[in-house]
């Protein structure tokens, strides 16, 4: 370049373009990557005050809980899981896929077998008067009869555990209507998803009682045909919201959407009570 200059008297204009260009790229790539981080602080600030708020209403909530009924830590180690999910799912922003969604129905779900381990017609009484280290043990709670409990454990009765897959199971096939009303509404490859699902879903419906009946040692109060057709009826009207409504060229009001999920699942709900009470 000093050859150039010498013999021109003019600097090399080739060299000082890409000098030029290539600064003003390193400037963009500075801006950039400072936004991008601004932005990921901005994310990660956005969960603190929700997060907090949520685990002081938990901790007002559980702590009187955990006193008076110990042995629920227990299941803290399958709800850190969960909750580690959920928050991974966050993280990544993929609350709303498939495996956050299920996360999110697996932790629901499950609550219903939480509530009868903490009480049902099941379990003897817990005295009042007994220590804390007593009731935090599983004997505390021992079933008058082993037979309604699976692996002979207090935490695994026989009603709740089938309470839980069927609500698990009803819901997740929610969480798969509502996607292709909303999100993927039009996709033919969720659209079919759905519908596969929800045929399962009817099989699931009609065999569960006749195996629960004869595999599972679990006897039905309403009997083993009843509980079947109380189950599988309403997973066919499950099929129907499920390849019906997502056919429309024109996408639903959300509201209407929701109505039609709650509906549905409070019907989920009144059936499930109703086969296993």
């Amino acid at each position: 370049m000093q050859r150039h200059q010498a013999e021109t008297g003019k600097p090399n204009k080739a060299k000082t373009s890409n000098s030029t260009t290539s600064g003003a790229s390193e400037d963009n790539l500075d801006h950039t990557a400072s936004r991008k981080t601004t932005e990921t602080g901005r994310h990660s600030d956005a969960y603190i005050a929700p997060v907090t708020t949520y685990f002081i209403a938990t901790a007002i909530v559980g702590i009187p809980v955990f006193v008076f009924a110990p042995r629920l830590i227990w299941w803290l180690p399958a709800y850190l899981v969960l909750a580690t999910l959920s928050f991974l799912s966050a993280w990544l922003h993929q609350e709303r896929s498939l495996w956050g969604n299920a996360v999110a129905v697996i932790a629901a779900g499950t609550m219903s077998l939480l509530a009868v381990s903490l009480g049902s017609r099941f379990f003897t009484p817990i005295i009042a008067t007994d220590s804390f280290t007593s009731k935090l043990s599983l004997r505390s709670v021992a079933p008058a009869n082993t037979t309604e409990y699976y692996l002979a454990s207090p935490l695994l009765p026989k009603t709740g555990v089938v309470a839980a897959f069927a609500f698990i199971l009803s819901e997740y096939a929610t969480v798969l209507f509502v996607k292709t009303m909303i999100r993927k509404h039009g996709h033919i490859g969720y659209y079919a998803l759905s519908a596969s699902y929800h045929v399962m879903l009817i099989a699931l419906a009609f065999a569960t009682p006749l195996l629960l009946q004869d595999v599972g040692g679990l006897a039905l109060p309403r009997g083993a045909i009843a509980s079947a057709l109380l189950w599988g009826i309403p997973a066919v009207i499950l099929l129907m919201r499920a390849t019906i409504f997502p056919l429309r060229h024109k996408r639903m009001q959300p509201m209407h959407i929701g109505i039609i999920e709650a509906v549905t699942s409070l019907m989920n709900i009144i059936v499930i009570i109703i086969v296993l009470a």
